[in-house]
């Protein structure tokens, strides 16, 4: 070992436990930066052995990786010990203290000779630890800690600057360039094997790529889909999903799945390759998809069709069992069929089982298990029930959303120049030689694809789903928009992010609270503007707010002490209505008490509410009496002119039985004739009876 290893060995045994310690202390290192205050001793990079070592300027910055690489390295490397150290260190310890490590790097960088380099040191080691790292279950540990801090790594390399919103990186420049190849070949790879990935490896390549995304700018090359490739890893390639039948496809599962697999192959993996091949190809696609979607509607029809006839039925029960009443299914005794009652026992067994399974699957993300949501491409009979099964349309769905992208994109590419050219060019990039220019095509063929395209998307699918499934419509229209703008977008390499500048500034203002004053506004002219000029007194304005429970204690004092409240004059109602202000917060029950004679000291009397309800029933009753004086005026009047008529009536008809009496007399007198004088009585007195009925009726009459 010669002088420099044994310096940076006495480094290495000399920093260690100071990060291992500062990585125990911190034990929400991963998910939040540390304190600078934590590094204070070893931050200048003035570290004994390399003082003693007399290292020069100029391989410091090199000097200083090398010592945090073998740390890093040292610790993940490390089966049973670490520097001999009797404690042996747990996984979750190990990516703390990778952690510690790459704070320190950020946080001494301007220490170093170079301190733009502190960047590059940084992705080196990051990316040296991903590689060390088991997959996926330490990385999924350690990866909150590069998610955390992805603003350091978007931020320029200067150690002045700080990160301003918007990424600094480049693909195709370093530091970054190296590393996305490499970890690009990572995903690659982790997609190629799907045989034994797990849940926990499909969702640390989700972290990763979310993560590799969020490192560079929006309008960044890297960043989009250039070349188009659409589901180009649709099979999960599961062993659950394989069979061995090699022969010529005879039966409908065989021949769908034939059908299917090369729409598979010709458009959908591929779109820009197809579009831009020959126009037989084309015509032979456009046959094949004609009869898959035919298949695919028909099966889709059917299942509406079978939703809506189960809702019918039931509806129809319903009305059934609650003819003439309001349906109340908690009422309803709960009926179960015979022949569930039978299997009962076998569904209890079943759904245990499939529990436990569940519940299995749920607490282990490193075990394979079937990809249910994946089309079962080496599998006819399942890819059959997949797609044309009336019990699920997931798959049918996802199906017609693929053919809808990929119609839209070629629909796009024949009719726009623009398009065209620029998805040539990315696929002659990517060295397609055999690509056969779409302008060679006849205007006709031409036209003939574009309403190929247009008919599949407008007519055929939108017409269907549009009667059937409102949603699901709106939806994939929507979809359709938003992939249409994203491609205009793409077209432009997103030129309108590329002018999107952060404000700059990041802080909140500080508003200065001593401003008592308005500003200074201009009303025409100087003489006018010379009102500003005018002291306004605010300065001497004394703002001072009591408790309301002080104020309280202080009225009652008062009233305890005079029985009357102050008397201010004309301001006395001012002064009690700011009094009623101040206590409000907390008496606003005690308001009750309060009145415009008794004043604030209303607020105090024990036996004030019994006084006041008595006085407003005094008050009410004289209101009442003086509301009802012109009604009992006018009864008073009425029943004075029904004795007056009664009285009236009273002496005609006395009046009226004395002259008849006078000429009943006078009659007797004349005809001299006693026998016939009863009969005429009694005439006149039934006249009489009559003539007084009538009377009476009339007078009931009137007066009701």
């Amino acid at each position: 070992m010669n002088a420099l290893d044994s310096t940076i060995q006495e480094c290495v045994e000399y920093l260690f436990p100071i990060f291992a310690d500062i990585s125990r202390n911190a034990e929400s290192i991963l998910t939040k930066p540390s304190s600078l205050i934590q590094y204070k001793e070893i931050i200048d990079l003035k570290w004994q052995p390399l003082q003693i070592m007399n290292i020069s300027d100029s391989n410091l910055d090199s000097v200083t990786d090398i010592i945090l690489n073998r740390i890093v390295s040292d610790t993940l490397m490390a089966v049973d010990e670490i520097d001999n150290q009797e404690i042996t260190m747990t996984s979750i310890e190990k990516v703390q203290l990778c952690a510690t490590v790459l704070d320190f790097i950020y946080y001494s960088r301007k220490s170093r000779k170079f301190p733009e380099s502190w960047k590059a040191s940084f992705f080196r080691l990051f990316s040296e630890v991903l590689d060390i790292l088991n997959w996926p279950s330490n990385i999924a540990e350690f990866f909150s800690y590069p998610e955390s801090r992805i603003d350091w790594l978007k931020s320029n390399p200067t150690a002045e600057e700080e990160y301003n919103g918007i990424s600094s990186l480049i693909s195709y420049k370093n530091p970054l360039s190296e590393y996305l190849r490499h970890w690009n070949e990572l995903l690659s790879t982790l997609e190629k094997n799907t045989t034994f990935n797990t849940p926990a490896h499909y969702k640390m390549k989700f972290r990763l790529e979310k993560f590799i995304s969020n490192l560079l700018p929006i309008y960044e090359e890297s960043n989009f889909n250039r070349s188009a490739q659409i589901s180009q890893r649709q099979d999960s390639s599961n062993p659950w999903n394989k069979t061995k039948n090699n022969t010529r496809p005879t039966t409908s599962p065989e021949i769908l799945t034939e059908d299917y697999l090369y729409l598979y192959n010709k458009l959908l993996t591929n779109p820009i390759l197809f579009t831009f091949n020959t126009f037989q190809t084309k015509r032979d696609a456009e046959r094949a998809v004609g009869v898959l979607l035919d298949a695919i509607l028909d099966a889709e029809d059917a299942f509406y069709k079978q939703a809506r006839f189960q809702h019918k039925n039931m509806s129809i029960i319903n009305e059934k069992l609650n003819q003439n009443y309001q349906a109340d299914f908690t009422v309803i005794p709960k009926s179960q069929p015979s022949y569930l009652n039978d299997c009962s026992t076998f569904q209890s067994s079943e759904e245990q089982l499939w529990s436990s399974i569940v519940r299995f699957y749920e607490n282990n993300d490193h075990i394979p298990r079937p990809t249910t949501l994946a089309f079962a491409t080496k599998n006819p009979t399942v890819l059959y029930d997949q797609l044309l099964k009336t019990n699920n349309d997931m798959y049918r769905k996802q199906f017609v959303l693929q053919i809808l992208f990929v119609s839209q994109l070629l629909e796009k590419l024949i009719e726009s120049e623009e398009i065209r050219k620029f998805y040539k060019l990315t696929k002659e990039k990517e060295g397609g030689k055999s690509i056969i220019d779409i302008n060679k095509l006849e205007e006709s063929n031409l036209r003939k694809l574009a309403s190929i395209y247009t008919h599949v998307c407008k007519n055929r699918i939108a017409t269907f789903y549009q009667t059937r499934d409102a949603t699901f419509s709106n939806i994939f229209k929507q979809l359709l928009e938003d992939n249409n703008n994203y491609m205009l977008a793409k077209i432009n390499n997103f030129k309108y992010f590329q002018n999107f500048k952060v404000p700059e500034q990041n802080k909140i203002m500080e508003i200065d609270l001593n401003f008592k004053k308005f500003g200074f506004i201009k009303l025409g002219n100087k003489q006018i503007d010379n009102v500003w000029k005018i002291r306004t007194g605010l300065d001497c304005i004394v703002d001072q707010s009591r408790n309301p429970d002080d104020i309280f204690k202080d009225l009652k004092e008062e009233y305890e002490n005079q029985n009357k409240p102050n008397s201010n004059g004309k301001d006395e109602i001012v002064h009690q209505w700011q009094i009623l202000r101040s206590i409000r917060s907390q008496y606003l029950s005690e308001f009750g008490k309060y009145n415009e004679l008794s004043g604030i000291g209303g607020l105090f009397k024990d036996k004030n509410l019994s006084d006041i309800e008595s006085r407003r029933i005094a008050l009410r009753s004289k209101y009442t009496s003086l509301a009802n004086q012109p009604h009992k005026d006018l009864l008073q009047k009425a029943r004075q002119y029904m004795e007056e008529r009664e009285t009236l009536k009273r002496k005609r008809e006395e009046e009226a039985d004395e002259s008849q009496n006078k000429k009943v007399q006078v009659e007797v007198t004349d005809s001299g004739s006693i026998v016939d004088q009863p009969k005429e009585n009694v005439e006149t007195d039934s006249i009489n009876i009559e003539n007084k009925n009538d009377i009476e009726v009339q007078y009931k009459v009137e007066t009701i």
